[in-house]
């Protein structure tokens, strides 16, 4: 690295590595607020190149967290570039954005990038010239499939039949082995237009002026633990680049093996009789039977059934049948929840109505 000039870098350090890889890093915008490191990792055999990139919004914890892990992985061929902090005053503010508005707006493409840390982080991809760009972020909500602001659980990716199906295989992957709810499986997004917004993102610069196969991928903050949505990024990450960096090896980046499929619970179903009771308005001292013996087990069978008859929370009977005699005019909220052998508990309601 001595003699590159990338936007005010100095090399501070170069090691080597168990597998024979060897290591070295630089300051961008040295002495400056904006101060970052970029890790580079040479692998022992010829191959392309890999630039990924975190923390370009400072609030996407996961994001920067995951592209630090990554620059220490032991590769076996190729060029691993990362820039884990991209953005440091807006990581340090743990905001959005820093000082100099949103850093991933500044990348126009066919132009000079707007800002000075854009323009160092530009010089990254002029001088290593990668093949493969990944942008780790984060999002509050689930994509939508709008192609406007990408959001939560999505792999957005440049044109190209290579990029295309490594995007599709690695949300595949991920989706097959790492989430046990569907309601978080990860979806694929094309870039946006070059005239459409958003406009300037990193990854479109790095796809359209550079040529490089770009990711930007997206997890979703809310509700999910960090560990797991830095898992989720290295995975996605691993997915996309194996082939590249690990000599055509596209095992995953953990060392735990693939989860088990998650035990399913029960479904509690209650049936009346009559069989309408809960379509119409019933007559006070109206006896209705109620029946949760349709319930369905899931990965072990139903022990115990519980009936809250009153709306209160509270147990008012036991069993798979019971019986409720209505009073005066109200409506009857009728809460059941079946257990399993192993703990698990499903609930459903019905209501009953004398109004």
């Amino acid at each position: 690295m001595a003699g590159v000039a990338l936007g005010g870098a100095s090399l501070i350090r170069a090691t080597g590595s168990a597998n024979a890889a060897t290591r070295e890093s630089f300051l961008l915008l040295e002495g400056t607020e904006h101060e970052t490191e970029v890790f580079v990792t040479q692998g022992e055999a010829d191959g392309p190149t890999v630039l990924v990139i975190g923390g370009i919004h400072g609030n996407e914890t996961a994001g920067y967290e995951a592209a630090a892990e990554i620059a220490e992985w032991d590769i076996e061929s190729g060029t691993l570039v990362t820039i884990p902090r991209a953005n440091e005053v807006a990581i340090s503010n743990d905001s959005r954005i820093g000082d100099g508005g949103d850093l991933n707006r500044q990348f126009p493409t066919g132009e000079e990038p707007t800002t000075a840390l854009a323009r160092a982080i530009w010089s990254v991809v002029e001088e290593y010239e990668p093949g493969t760009v990944l942008d780790l972020h984060e999002s509050q909500e689930i994509y939508d499939g709008s192609d406007l602001d990408g959001v939560g659980q999505t792999v957005f990716h440049s044109d190209g039949e290579t990029a295309t199906r490594d995007a599709e295989d690695a949300v595949n992957f991920v989706n097959n082995n790492y989430i046990d709810d569907s309601t978080y499986n990860f979806k694929l997004g094309g870039f946006s237009s070059p005239d459409t917004d958003p406009s300037g993102l990193f990854v479109h610069k790095a796809a359209r002026d550079a040529g490089a196969d770009s990711f930007l991928v997206e997890t979703l903050s809310t509700d999910i633990a960090l560990d797991t949505r830095i898992e989720w990024h290295s995975v996605i990450t691993r997915r996309v680049t194996g082939e590249e960096l690990f000599a055509g090896d596209e095992s995953t980046p953990t060392p735990t093996p693939e989860p088990e499929p998650k035990p399913e619970p029960p479904t509690a179903k209650i049936t009346t009789d009559p069989a309408n009771a809960t379509d119409v308005t019933l007559e006070e001292d109206t006896t209705v039977q109620l029946d949760a013996s349709g319930s369905e087990a899931g990965s072990s069978e139903i022990v115990k059934f519980a009936w809250d008859l009153t709306g209160d929370g509270a147990t008012d009977a036991t069993g798979a049948q019971t019986s409720l005699t209505l009073g005066e005019c109200q409506k009857y909220p009728i809460v059941l929840t079946a257990t399993d052998a192993e703990g698990m508990t499903d609930t459903t309601e019905i209501t009953l109505s004398t109004l």
